[in-house]
């Protein structure tokens, strides 16, 4: 059988009682954290199960679907992520290669940057299509994409979260975004279901200005579009301090 299993926010407290059983339970365990900033890595999960786990990256998964789903008609098989686990496309295509080749997967859901940011009083309701800003290293010529689609939710009047690459510091992504944005406030979004959380809202200057304190474990960015009265007013406890 295969499991499909999330580890929550940060964590391993996040974890929910049936992700630990089923995890104490499964044959062969494989976790995947390259793509989620969290406190969790193989090492850390193998000490709290007293087993062995395999940490692994999004292309081995993507390579070794097929030979994983085989694993998954004779043993019993774990594939984990740091928070949802269907947030990420990889997971999703294997539920569906699962099915389509007769394997039982078992889907178990745990918190995630995708809730946690109504913490900024934002309504969840009102987020249109989510931007992934990749770091630059990996690109010639720097994609418009991600600045497009922030475009197009602005033009549907919805909120715009911007998750950040790992290692991708806060004020170096701002560096790239274009003039027609930088006049608005924003929120930064720092170790969210951590001790050390931080939300700050702002003007574009005064969050670049902020963010260089921070290191390179800052989750998002939020880019409001017209807040409604409510939103505003919960806002209004994560603004910068003048």
């Amino acid at each position: 059988m295969l499991y499909l299993v999330s580890l929550g926010l940060w964590d391993l407290e996040d974890m929910s009682l049936k992700a630990k059983r089923i995890l104490e339970d499964v044959d062969i365990i494989y976790l995947e954290v390259y793509t989620s900033q969290t406190n969790i890595d193989g090492k850390k999960l193998s000490y709290f199960l007293k087993k062995n786990v395999m940490e692994v990256n999004r292309e081995f998964l993507e390579d070794n679907i097929e030979y994983i789903i085989k694993e998954a008609r004779e043993k019993d098989i774990a594939v984990c992520s740091c928070g949802d686990v269907l947030s990420a496309t990889t997971h999703t295509y294997f539920m569906k290669i699962a099915k389509e080749n007769d394997v039982k997967v078992d889907i178990i859901h745990g918190s995630s940057i995708f809730t946690a940011i109504a913490k900024t009083g934002l309504s969840l309701y009102r987020f249109g299509r989510t931007v992934s800003l990749p770091h630059p290293k990996n690109f010639s010529t720097y994609p418009k994409s991600p600045f497009e689609r922030i475009t197009d939710n602005r033009r549907c009047s919805l909120h715009t979260l911007i998750l950040l690459d790992i290692g991708f510091r806060v004020h170096d992504a701002l560096e790239l975004f274009p003039y027609n944005i930088v006049s608005d406030k924003f929120f930064a979004c720092y170790g969210l279901g951590s001790e050390k959380e931080r939300i700050i809202y702002g003007y574009f200057d005064d969050i670049k200005s902020e963010t260089r304190k921070w290191d390179d474990k800052a989750q998002c960015l939020i880019l409001p579009s017209n807040m409604e009265f409510y939103e505003e007013e919960i806002a209004e406890i994560w603004k910068i301090n003048d």
